[in-house]
């Protein structure tokens, strides 16, 4: 990772940290916590880089996050911080996490109803029609 990428997530981790156990509705009091992926990533960018986003959705995410410097990257190479969106077939909710490293994301989890690091793995082509990566550009 170039110098710029480990700043980014330098900024980012510790904010997770703080997050993670908690409910997104600490963050957001609008949000359920069974619709939290979005929720949870624009609170931790928003905390972290002082971003102006406050999405729910994922394809708000998506928008969001290319009309504020960041570009899609290869799943192949994830790095700390990427953001990973997948949309799942037909009208059902996506899912959305924060890459941290060692095959681990940290994401809203709707079963447990609070911020956790679960496996990168369940973003697969089993559960997810499209899985796309964003990282910021530096």
């Amino acid at each position: 990772a170039n110098r710029g990428q480990s700043e980014y997530w330098g900024r980012l981790a510790p904010t997770i940290q703080q997050m993670l156990g908690r409910s997104v509705t600490d963050f957001d009091h609008r949000s359920s916590t069974d619709r939290g992926c979005v929720t949870f990533i624009s609170a931790a960018l928003r905390h972290s880089f002082n971003m102006n986003i406050r999405d729910t959705s994922c394809d708000g995410l998506e928008r969001t996050l290319g009309r504020s410097g960041f570009e899609r990257v290869s799943l192949q190479h994830l790095q700390p911080g990427d953001v990973i969106i997948a949309n799942r077939r037909g009208n059902q909710p996506g899912h959305a996490a924060i890459y941290a490293g060692d095959g681990r994301v940290a994401q809203n989890s709707s079963s447990q109803a609070r911020v956790s690091l679960g496996n990168v793995s369940y973003f697969n082509p089993r559960n997810f029609e499209r899985v796309v990566a964003y990282r910021p550009r530096v």
